[in-house]
């Protein structure tokens, strides 16, 4: 593989998948990974509420018609 990895294969919910396929080398990816500055320092937290919602048991809302 390239230096220059395809950037919809970082996509973390899709990697796995792409390396067990042999679109991305593992190694590669590791490498990548490793490669990312560590950002935790410049978070800022959210808050955030969740309102209730009038779901039922088969998932629809129970104000819908």
């Amino acid at each position: 593989m390239t230096d220059a990895i395809d950037i919809k294969l970082l996509d973390k919910r899709v990697h796995t998948r792409y390396v067990k396929k042999g679109l991305l080398d593992a190694k590669d990816l590791e490498r990548h990974l490793k490669s990312l500055p560590d950002l935790a320092e410049q978070a800022v937290p959210i808050e955030a509420t969740m309102e209730p919602t009038n779901v039922d048991a088969s998932g629809s809302h129970a104000d819908e018609d």
